[in-house]
């Protein structure tokens, strides 16, 4: 074999080879490049999917309706813990009480309104629900500071085996309904009229209430 047919058979093996290496390099490349409407038809399935969920979320629906306020709207249950039809909306906050020496202890409130009106649950320690273990009412006095001005009394009871306090008076109900309704601060001191020593005291804010209150009729 002379020498021209030599180098014309050496550059093409060498031809051949950088051919099979470019090939390989692209296709190693290409692997590595995710597929964008493959991830793009997912992203979408996945945003359509959680819009879905959230519309369809009961949860949801009710912080929409109750923004910008802690009044929460809930069922009362049967004796078969079923929902009944009648609603009520409450509030949750905290608050101090004294008992016999023993004074500032924190305390934990629960307002609880209703088509029929408002009544107060008092947790001591921040877990033990007040209640009324007598075979009769116990009276509870009721003053309300509305914003740090005047203040009003009410009369108070809780029911034999109850654990709510409600006001005796019907016109004193829809008077602090009102005050409710009114966005006032509203300042609690509550005294056990058959133990004295035992003082309730809270204050809130009820921005929000007369709002939720109107998702009851």
């Amino acid at each position: 074999m002379n020498k021209k047919h030599l180098g014309a058979l050496t550059l093409a093996l060498v031809s051949a080879l950088l051919l099979c290496s470019c090939g390989n390099k692209t296709a190693e490349t290409s692997s590595n490049i995710p597929e964008p409407e493959s991830s793009a038809a997912a992203s979408a399935d996945e945003s359509a999917a959680s819009s879905e969920e959230n519309a369809n979320s009961p949860e949801d629906s009710v912080v929409s309706a109750n923004t910008d306020s802690n009044w929460e709207l809930s069922n009362y249950v049967d004796d078969n813990y079923e929902d009944m039809d009648k609603q009520y909306i409450k509030y949750d906050g905290t608050g101090k009480y004294s008992a016999m020496t023993i004074e500032d202890i924190d305390l934990d409130y629960t307002i609880v309104a209703d088509d029929e009106g408002i009544a107060f649950m008092l947790y001591e320690k921040g877990d033990s629900l007040v209640h009324n273990t007598l075979s009769i009412q116990t009276d509870y006095s009721v003053s309300v500071t509305i914003d740090d001005k005047d203040t009003v009394e009410y009369s108070g009871y809780m029911a034999p085996d109850g654990d709510r306090i409600f006001l005796w008076d019907d016109s004193d109900q829809q008077e602090l309904l009102n005050y409710f309704k009114e966005n006032k601060k509203l300042s609690f001191h509550i005294v056990n009229e058959n133990r004295r020593l035992m003082q309730y005291d809270f204050s809130l804010d009820t921005t929000g209430f007369a709002e939720a209150y109107k998702q009851l009729f």
